[in-house]
């Protein structure tokens, strides 16, 4: 119908104007629906709680990693205390030996070893979840410029996540001062 048809100018003077705030905001707001979104969303101050707590030998750092642990896993869920021993239980026996003796001394219960397992999952989880952003955030970028749409209006930037490392650990067969003192205390 001729209702329809618009003139060569209407046509360019409408093609020239930028998206709409409402028209702006209803793209932005689908993409903040989509599951990759809303994962890395959660994820993210989670990772950066479990990467500061890395750090630090308590027993409430190492609740708050592994805990960390179990919502990065699934981040729309509850961790449970069968979760919470599940990560713990992740560590080798001499790793556990450890980790009882740090915490008689009044330390936290994991091991440095402990805490770079825990880490690396979570870097690890937390790549799965960019990528899949990554792939949306480029889909929803294309769709914004198409539509005259700042995509930097629709599409929010994360950053990079960055692994954590243990800031020193002894090679593998050195002599564990934990276990040596021990043994001397003990055995006897």
């Amino acid at each position: 119908p001729a209702i329809w048809r618009k003139t060569q100018s209407e046509r360019a003077t409408n093609d020239a104007l930028p998206a709409s705030f409402e028209d702006t905001t209803k793209l932005r707001n689908d993409f903040k629906g989509r599951d990759s979104y809303k994962n890395l969303a959660q994820a993210v101050p989670v990772y950066q709680s479990m990467h500061d707590a890395a750090g630090r030998n308590t027993k409430a750092a190492d609740l708050n990693m592994v805990y960390g642990l179990g919502k990065i896993m699934d981040p729309g869920s509850v961790v449970r205390e069968g979760e919470i021993q599940m990560a713990n239980n992740a560590q080798g026996w001499q790793e556990k030996l450890n980790g009882l003796i740090a915490q008689i001394n009044g330390q936290g219960g994991l091991t440095p070893e402990g805490r770079q397992a825990l880490m690396a999952e979570a870097y690890s989880r937390m790549q799965s979840y960019k990528m899949m952003y990554d792939q949306d955030a480029e889909r929803y970028r294309g769709i914004a410029t198409r539509n005259r749409a700042n995509p930097e209006d629709v599409v929010h930037n994360f950053g990079e996540f960055q692994p954590w490392t243990v800031p020193k650990i002894a090679p593998a067969g050195a002599a564990n001062p934990q276990i040596d003192d021990l043994v001397k205390k003990y055995a006897k």
